[in-house]
């Protein structure tokens, strides 16, 4: 204008924001996921929020960032397994902020866990010569490793220290739990191995019964392999002179497994006269699903209607984003 000044025009357009990725619905996401969004060239920033309930309340929102200049955030807490998260992405500029898209929903991998007994057993370790005795447990069904803990490696030894024990995967991986260890014990040993002991071990004597130690190197290594297979104890005797026998080898594994979510059954459009009111029962909405029942099948309300009042069971208050009720409730 007449006295020098400069206009700066900036568009705000932010229609084109979308959310990308965990897919809306997905399931089976891992725990430490990253949230990615189509960016609009109007942004220069966005803000994020990841929360366990759609309605963001403070109490429910568990990670969240204001004026990220990239199209992506990394989750910085590890989620808990098989739950449902919810994320929104909002764009601004120097105008302001625009709305906030989505939410979007997923559910984290759920965590499923078994542990088997080896047969055969007893097997001798004999005292005039070098011995390798086996024994194994067979998992069935694919899936990715999470955890393993040895739940009970049970025998004697003569010279408990002559002996060293090693777990090996399907996948060939060894891994050793304990070699060289308390002197010249001899006598009965009964323990077990976790990483998360407090433990180092095992310690001396071993006899004690189910004692969980940790280790000598992590049984993680083995996280991420595939389950499926047979799963091998070795104990190994290199010094003939002394002998004893393997009589118990318990294994518990963990795998992240994705289950088949709930199946839409009845979805159909509630209408309702001006003035009236009308029940949703389960010919309007009905969800089946094999692993759980009715009063454990859980909605969640993101939207509110656009007309009219929803209403739990005749309560008389009006439900909100957020809340919940069961197909039991319909």
């Amino acid at each position: 204008d007449n006295l020098g000044r400069t206009l700066f025009c900036l568009l705000n357009d932010f229609s084109s924001l979308a959310l990308q990725s965990p897919a809306n619905g997905s399931v089976g996401q891992n725990e430490n996921p990253v949230l990615f969004w189509q960016g609009v060239s109007d942004a220069d920033a966005y803000d994020v929020e990841l929360a366990t309930n759609p309605a963001f309340n403070l109490s429910s929102v568990i990670a969240a960032q204001q004026n990220i200049v990239v199209d992506s955030f990394k989750v910085p807490v590890i989620l808990g397994k098989g739950q449902v998260y919810y994320w929104r992405v909002r764009p601004k500029n120097e105008c302001g902020a625009g709305p906030w898209v989505g939410p979007f929903t997923f559910a984290t991998l759920v965590n499923v866990c078994a542990s088997k007994n080896a047969n055969g057993l007893p097997k001798t370790i004999t005292a005039n010569q070098a011995t390798t005795v086996e024994a194994s447990v067979t998992f069935t069904g694919s899936s990715s490793v999470s955890d393993v803990n040895v739940a009970k490696i049970q025998g004697s030894h003569n010279f408990f220290k002559e002996i060293e024990v090693i777990l090996i995967s399907p996948q060939g991986t060894e891994l050793q739990l304990f070699k060289g260890k308390c002197g010249g014990f001899s006598g009965n040993f009964n323990l077990g191995f976790d990483d998360a002991s407090p433990s180092p071990g095992p310690t001396c004597p071993p006899s004690n019964l189910g004692v969980i130690f940790r280790p000598d190197l992590a049984l993680s290594k083995f996280n991420g392999e595939d389950a499926s297979g047979e799963w091998i104890l070795r104990v190994k005797d290199d010094s003939p002179g002394s002998g004893g026998s393997l009589s118990g080898f318990t294994l518990e594994l963990c795998a992240n497994t994705t289950l088949n979510p709930p199946v839409l059954v009845n979805n159909n459009v509630l209408q309702v006269a001006p003035g009236n009111n009308r029940a949703v029962t389960p010919d309007l909405l009905k969800t089946e699903d094999a692993n759980n029942s009715d009063d454990e099948l859980l909605y969640t309300l993101l939207t509110t209607p656009t007309h009219g009042e929803l209403h739990l069971n005749g309560s008389g208050t009006p439900m909100v984003v957020g809340d919940q009720m069961t197909q039991t409730d319909l």
